[in-house]
């Protein structure tokens, strides 16, 4: 927070300097002006092995071998923006609200702060509605943000030729990328710099407040997490556009926010440390288990990313790659147990062969390099009211084998914040598509999730897709899509799901290898195949600003997503994975927008 607060008291210093030609006498301030739009969805969704954890048995943890997990459910949300604006300088409120229909779980009184079952709602939504539908305390900001001109005419640098535009405050992440979720996306807080130095070249510049440091007695263990993005947008020629970038992250004890995003958790390597400054309980994975608790610094995360954009555009032919690379250190904390049993001692692990059977170890902290990429490509082609796309992502990943607790790289590429938005319109189902709120695996780790991560946990991931829309009249279009997914690197799936530190695995997340629950597995992976999915759907926009859409689709799961259960469920751990199932959903939404 210092380094922004220097920042604007450096940009203000500079206003007062301005020269004395530029001190006229004010202009009449122009007459404030107060707009308000949004838009209101009422979804209904139905479906089978989808629902993110909150199914039949009311598990944590998605499972995609869970045959009971079935149900429907209908939502609706409201999104209300409020922008005050005199000038060119707006101030902007955005409120958002979220609701199942129905108590949603048994004892719910109304919604999730009056009586609920430990506040349990259908997950992507704040609270429930029941009869009455009296809800207190479920209105969430999501935007809270001024934007003024920071150059150029009217703004506090006014000599400097070039406009730019400053925003500060809760805000959405625009600019940075051209594909949702790869980079930078969603919302935060922070400050974004957008600059026009000619026609064909633009700039943003965005840093991004994961997290501060407040004061210690307020927040015990709090840490001052940020990034920085920078981007250079520049028109070569017509219909060709290239857009380099440049990000840096600083991650101290992880990211304690939603769904630890930036930082997510996999194959039991857990750098969330919340409070800060008291290690993680136990690594896993194989060798470095159930290490005793002990207080601990924040395990530190420096990433780098460079790469950018591209958008080229001949006739009815598109073609838009992104390729980033990231690089840095992170790191783990690392035990062991003893190598001639090669079996962990829950309660007093040990250290070496050497080391007599119950004498207790402590682990300690190790640098892991990271080394990652992605890439990812769009080409399509319209013709008339014929829109044709496909899609190719490949981000490597780690072997099964190769532990990130014991000092394994970390080639599974992060963005600072997907947004939960990445591969968004490509899938129906692998990411929320018409019923956005949720995606498949969600209730596990972040990183099992496709909207969060190119990668498939540790083990990377293949995608390729092609999607279809032909608009019969300008109010109704039809579309069809279709995928087929791999991981990079085969998957061991003797491995539990878990998304909190539960017996056996205390602090294990992700997709752990497991036997008979002890946790541990030096075993290799075994399968790649992730799964094919089509999806039919229409729009048909039979009103001004009303739209109503369906979309069915169906997933054929590969042996990848086979696994041996749930951690914290001890009875569905077995030596050997339970298989996938199928998964189909349902979604209809009536949407207004204004």
């Amino acid at each position: 927070m210092r380094k922004v607060a220097a920042t604007l008291f450096f940009i203000a210093a500079l206003g007062m300097l301005a020269p004395p030609a530029f001190a006229q006498a004010p202009a009449p301030a122009p007459a404030p002006k107060v707009t308000i739009n949004g838009l209101v969805d009422f979804t209904i969704t139905s479906y089978r092995n989808w629902s993110g954890g909150t199914g039949g048995n009311q598990l944590l943890v998605a499972d995609p071998t869970n045959a009971r997990d079935h149900g429907w459910m209908s939502r609706e949300r409201g999104v209300f923006t409020i922008t005050g604006q005199v000038g060119r300088t707006s101030g902007v409120w955005a409120v958002e609200l979220d609701f199942t229909n129905g108590a949603g779980v048994v004892g719910n009184a109304g919604n999730a702060f009056n009586g609920g079952l430990q506040g349990q709602v259908f997950s992507g939504t704040t609270a429930n509605m029941d009869l009455d539908t009296d809800v207190a305390s479920a209105v969430e900001t999501k935007w809270l943000y001024i934007e003024t001109p920071a150059t150029g005419e009217g703004s506090f640098l006014p000599w400097i030729p070039f406009q730019s535009m400053i925003m500060v405050g809760a805000q959405p992440w625009r600019g940075t990328d051209y594909k949702t979720g790869i980079l930078l996306s969603g919302d935060g807080p922070g400050l974004t710099l957008r600059t026009n130095y000619t026609p064909d070249i633009r700039s943003t510049m965005s840093y991004v407040m994961v997290g501060t440091s407040l004061d210690p007695v307020q927040a015990p263990g709090a840490n001052n997490n940020w990034a920085v993005t920078g981007s250079l947008e520049a028109d070569i020629l017509r219909g060709l556009t290239i857009k380099p970038t440049f990000a840096y992250a600083s991650i101290r004890g992880g990211n304690c926010g939603t769904n630890n995003l930036g930082s997510y958790a996999y194959a039991g390597y857990q750098p969330n440390q919340c409070p800060a400054g008291i290690a993680s309980t136990g690594g896993g994975t194989f060798p470095n288990v159930n290490v005793p608790a002990v207080p601990a610094s924040p395990l530190d995360s420096s990433r780098y990313t460079i790469g950018g954009d591209v958008r080229w555009t001949v006739g009815g032919f598109s073609l838009q790659p992104t390729f980033y690379y990231q690089w840095g250190t992170a790191q783990s904390f690392v035990g062991a147990i003893n190598p001639a049993t090669a079996t962990p001692n829950l309660a007093t692990p040990v250290c070496t062969s050497t080391t007599p059977p119950g004498v207790p170890c402590r682990g300690g902290k190790r640098d892991n390099d990271i080394s990652a990429f992605v890439f990812d490509t769009i080409a399509g082609y319209r013709i008339g009211p014929l829109n044709m796309q496909a899609r190719v992502m490949f981000t490597p990943g780690t072997a099964a084998q190769h532990q990130i607790n014991n000092g394994a790289d970390l080639n599974a590429y992060r963005p600072i914040n997907s947004g939960f938005g990445y591969m968004a319109g490509w899938t129906d189902i692998q990411v929320g598509g018409l019923d956005y709120i949720t995606s498949f695996l969600v209730g596990s780790t972040e990183g099992l999730v496709l909207r969060s991560s190119p990668s498939y946990d540790k083990y990377g991931r293949i995608f390729l897709g092609g999607a279809v829309d032909y608009s019969l009249t300008p109010q109704l279009v039809f579309t069809a899509l279709g995928n087929i997914a791999w991981t990079a690197n085969k998957v061991n799936t003797n491995s539990l799901f878990s998304s909190i530190g539960l017996i056996p695995c205390p602090a294990g997340t992700g997709a752990i290898p497991s036997v008979f629950g002890t946790c541990t597995s030096n075993g290799r992976g075994n399968e790649q195949y992730f799964g094919t999915e089509a999806a039919l759907g229409m729009t048909y926009r039979f009103a001004p600003n009303v739209a109503l859409d369906l979309v069915s689709a169906y997933m054929w799961t590969g042996a990848a997503l086979n696994n041996a259960g749930v951690a914290g469920n001890l009875g569905t751990i077995t030596p050997s994975a339970h298989d996938a199932d199928n998964v189909w959903k349902l979604s209809t939404r009536l949407r207004f927008t204004f």
